[in-house]
């Protein structure tokens, strides 16, 4: 009997999964702050001043919402063909929290409780998205 020589080991699929989990944490968070630019765009402020003040506004909203969104999709994309779709959405919610809350740290924003609730409700959509994965259709 053959073997597929394209077949990927064990210790490569992890790979592949940690990097496709890196590269899905990043997007959310590039993304997440692409709409926030947009609405802050179509919104026509008339100074920077007034950019500033309604991105600080809307992001209030924005931010929360898009993580958790966009984490529960990405959760879901990522759990879906794996052994442990449950384990691998919730790794991919605090990888998206730990890199949010790394941001923040570095922009030097002062602590909020919005952002800690924004960040557990990233871990809490990354666990959705993993036990969403876990309904696959026949």
């Amino acid at each position: 009997m053959t073997t597929n020589p394209l077949a990927l080991t064990e210790s490569q699929r992890a790979v592949l999964r940690t990097a496709r989990l890196l590269f899905v944490a990043i997007a959310n968070e590039i993304i997440g702050v692409l709409l926030l630019v947009a609405l802050v765009a179509l919104s026509r402020p008339t100074t920077q001043a007034e950019a500033n003040a309604l991105a600080q506004q809307m992001g209030a909203w924005e931010g929360p919402l898009s993580g958790f969104v966009l984490t529960l999709f990405g959760a879901r994309f990522i759990a879906r063909r794996t052994p442990h779709p449950l384990r691998d959405g919730l790794t991919l919610g605090v990888v998206a929290a730990v890199l949010d809350g790394a941001l923040l740290a570095m922009s030097g924003v002062p602590f909020a409780w919005l952002y800690v609730f924004s960040n557990a409700g990233r871990v809490l959509a990354g666990g959705l998205g993993g036990w969403w994965a876990t309904r696959r259709t026949s």
